[in-house]
């Protein structure tokens, strides 16, 4: 429990003016806007930044991956290409690519 709660807590801090849901297990969903979609990049650089030092000290990290969805386009391609993103930086993040 501890893990969900202190990664909750990172999640929600960092996508400080977006809604967090959980969507079942240890996965969560942000649905970013306004100030946190406009400065997605710097936002993912952050939670980034987060993980090397939580690393470093064997605390909770975070694999993360996110998709802009555009009008015309279906909310679940856009949740498949955030997730597919998101297995990718966990790859990464245990060093298999």
């Amino acid at each position: 429990m501890y893990i969900l709660i202190v990664g909750c807590s990172i999640i929600c801090n960092t996508f400080a003016h977006s809604p967090v849901y959980r969507i079942g297990g240890d996965e969560f969903v942000v649905i970013a806007h306004g100030k946190d979609l406009d400065n997605i990049e710097d936002i993912m650089k952050r939670l980034s930044d987060i993980n090397n030092e939580n690393k470093e000290k064997g605390e909770v990290t975070i694999a993360a991956g996110f998709a802009i969805g555009t009008e015309g386009r279906y909310v679940k391609d856009v949740f498949f290409e955030a997730d597919e993103k998101m297995y990718q930086n966990k790859k990464r993040m245990k060093g298999e690519i």
